[in-house]
């Protein structure tokens, strides 16, 4: 089916290079994205009109997370 959506501009960007890193069409990008996304598993709560999100059985992210994906992420480079 085809439609017409207003994508700004720094997301049409991501997709852009989405599709470019998998060699994909942008349309191809768009639909695996959206499903992604609608896929996800997030528990939510709305609290006071407010969604609240808890996370998952590891805890909350902490410093030494974000520098362990760092390390990892470094030591894949390379």
């Amino acid at each position: 089916m085809r439609t017409t959506v207003d994508i700004p501009e720094k997301v049409l960007e991501r997709v852009r290079d989405h599709a470019n890193a998998r060699s994909i069409s942008q349309t191809a990008a768009v639909v695996e994205l959206v499903e992604r996304g609608l896929d996800a598993k997030i528990p939510i709560v709305w609290e006071n009109g407010i969604p609240v999100f808890f996370p998952g059985p590891e805890g909350a992210v902490t410093v030494e997370h974000v520098q362990e994906l760092i390390k990892q992420m470094d030591d894949e480079r390379w």
